[in-house]
């Protein structure tokens, strides 16, 4: 990670890609390039935008994501390889109480924007695992944007009472825990598309079907309930959801408490191609 410039609010980082963060179709995972962007905000939040007046150190604040939410564009399929440098500008976009939103554009080595994405954090108490109020310093640094409309984040969704889910078990290993102690969340991204990828193959859902691999992501969302622990025994129900083909749904459950919720959407072949027209 290199830092190119920043400001109060806004920051340019870099990263280059290495030939591990690639899967087996040549294509960067969106678990991989979550994983990547998160370390880059958190980078951001820590040297930039959480820095202190008192001292000039980081802030020992602890923000957890609440939601994620990103869009694909089709040139992303083909515009990084190994050693490719990818830049990603995080700007933060509004402030609250107890929680802001960072959005982050990603962009190739044309300048070309590739990926977007949205998130929110709560600032977080380790003692009581509950939110808390953002430090005055905070609110006060960021007045301006403590006024701005607040930007439309992932909410809970219904599942289709009708439908019957294809169920995906999981159990969370100690390589998957982060520095909070609870499950690190680009794993969440791993286990829903590993529930894809054999609902595919098992031909559960009517538009995505076959190797998972073949069809692209157009986007996805992710929205944190609950935290899992090292040890948990994760379900993992997906669903396809009827009024928009080509999207699929998850709900990752420990026991009868509701985990996660995510949800992807494919490009299907004809906007793929149409959009591709347009590069």
């Amino acid at each position: 990670m290199k830092g190119t410039s920043g400001k109060d609010d806004r920051v340019v980082v870099q990263h280059k890609f290495n030939f591990w963060d690639f899967d087996r179709s040549g294509t960067v995972p969106i678990w991989t390039m979550a994983q990547h962007i998160q370390s880059l905000a958190y980078q951001a939040k820590i040297k930039t935008f959480f820095k202190s007046p008192l001292h000039g150190y980081p802030s020992t604040e602890v923000h957890v994501l609440r939601s994620q939410s990103w869009e694909i564009f089709p040139s992303y399929y083909k515009c990084f390889r190994p050693d490719s440098i990818l830049t990603a500008t995080i700007k933060m976009l509004n402030v609250g109480k107890t929680s802001f939103t960072v959005e982050t554009e990603v962009s190739d080595t044309s300048a070309e924007v590739v990926v977007k994405n949205l998130s929110q954090y709560v600032n977080f108490c380790m003692d009581t695992r509950k939110t808390k109020p953002l430090p005055d310093w905070v609110r006060k640094r960021y007045a301006h944007l403590t006024s701005q409309p607040r930007p439309t984040t992932v909410q809970v969704f219904e599942r289709q009472a009708f439908t019957t889910p294809f169920v995906h078990s999981v159990s969370v290993q100690p390589s998957h825990i982060d520095w909070y102690k609870h499950v690190f969340q680009h794993y969440y991204i791993t286990y829903c598309f590993d529930c894809a990828a054999l609902g595919a193959r098992s031909g559960m859902y009517s538009t995505v079907k076959g190797n998972i691999l073949k069809h692209k992501v157009r986007t996805f969302s992710v929205l944190y309930q609950r935290e899992a622990l090292e040890g948990d025994v994760l379900s993992v129900e997906s669903w396809e959801d009827e009024r928009h083909p080509g999207t699929l749904k998850f709900q990752v459950k420990k026991g009868s408490v509701d985990i996660v919720q995510m949800a992807i959407a494919f490009y299907t072949s004809s906007d793929f191609k149409k959009q591709e027209s347009k590069l």
